[in-house]
Parts: structure tokens; C-alpha cells; sequence
């Protein structure tokens, strides 16, 4: 298991999101890059792709199945999986609700 650790700047407000690339073999994940900076946009429509963890494994066929899970906190539990999700296939992340400034 290997983390790839998001932060996500929307307006004035900072969240930092953990996501958890899983392979289930010997051989490593290769990662794009371990980190990433995101920028969403105050109103950004739910359900449009924000940002895409790009993680690849060596191994072929079953052995080089990748999954994408966010891997929340008790205490960011709540915050993050109202705000966004992850296609567990594809790494594509997603708002689910609309960020505006003034709730914040």
C-alpha cells in the first residue's frame, strides 16, 4: 500500500487529502509524482473530474490491478467524503458539492 497525498486549495480554504494506491503483488507502484497541489474553483459543478493520481504497476494482467481509496481521519471523516470522491478504478477525483467561500 502507498499513499499519494493531495492537498486541494479551493478559495480560502486548505484540505489536505490522503489517497491510498493499492496493488495486491511483489512488484512496486511508480508513481507520476508523490504529491500534487489541486486548485478547485468556488462553484465548481458536482461530479466533474478535478484531478486524476497517476500511478502505474509493472506486473501484468490481475497482478497489475491498481485501486484508489481516500483514506480519511476520524476528525476530516466527515469533510472530505461530503466534499469529494475517488473512482476506485481510475484514480479520477470528483466534488460532490459545490465549494463556496462564505461557508467557510
Amino acid at each position: 500500500v502507498k499513499e499519494v497525498q493531495t492537498c486541494v486549495l479551493a478559495i480560502y480554504t486548505v484540505q489536505t487529502i490522503t489517497v491510498r494506491v493499492s496493488d495486491v503483488n511483489d512488484n512496486a507502484l511508480v508513481y507520476a509524482q508523490l504529491s500534487y497541489d489541486v486548485y478547485v474553483t468556488e462553484n465548481n459543478p458536482p461530479g466533474v473530474p478535478i484531478f486524476n493520481i497517476s500511478a502505474s504497476d509493472p506486473d501484468v494482467n490481475q497482478n497489475g490491478h491498481l485501486s484508489y481509496s481516500i483514506l480519511e481521519t476520524s476528525n476530516e471523516r466527515d469533510l472530505v467524503l461530503r466534499y469529494f470522491s475517488i473512482n476506485k478504478e481510475n484514480g479520477t477525483m470528483y466534488v460532490l458539492v459545490p465549494h463556496r467561500s462564505e461557508e467557510h
